[in-house]
This record gives C-alpha cells, structure tokens and sequence, in this order.
C-alpha cells in the first residue's frame, strides 16, 4: 500500500516533467527510482508512527480547536433559535 501510494504521488507531482526524466534516465532507471523511494518511505514508517505528529504545538492545537469549537456551537445556536 505504501508502495503504491509513493508511486502514485510520484507520478502525480512529476506529471509535466514526467516524460523528460524517463528520455534523461530512461523508463526503466526512472521505475527503479520510484520503488527505491518506496522503500525508503516503508522502511521509516515504524520510526514516523512512534512520534506524535503535532507534539510541539499540541496545546496550541487543542487552544484552537476548543474556540473554533465554541464558536460553532454558538453559531449553532443562534441558527436553530431563531
């Protein structure tokens, strides 16, 4: 799954550009470094899951969403009184 999805972004970002880079390093090199980026993105998987993403501005996350959140209520609110 990890494979295909690196793949796919792969192709996706180097779509313009795609087909230079397989004239420049050719069809097979190029398919080559696609699963050799794969690899790569699999291998870091369990050292990337370990850590929280958003450990630094966690309670500023928590801060914004807890405002975000009342001000939906209220809105909320305010929509069904009236």
């Amino acid at each position: 799954m990890i494979t295909r999805e690196v793949q796919r972004t792969i192709d996706s970002q180097a779509r313009v550009l795609k087909p230079f880079v397989a004239i420049a390093v050719g069809t097979k090199r190029f398919q080559e470094m696609k699963q050799a980026a794969a690899a790569k993105s699999a291998e870091r998987v369990p050292e990337t899951i370990r850590r929280p993403a958003f450990r630094q501005d966690e309670g500023k996350l928590i801060a914004v969403g807890a405002v975000i959140g009342g001000l939906v209520d209220e809105l909320q609110a305010l929509v069904v009184l009236r």
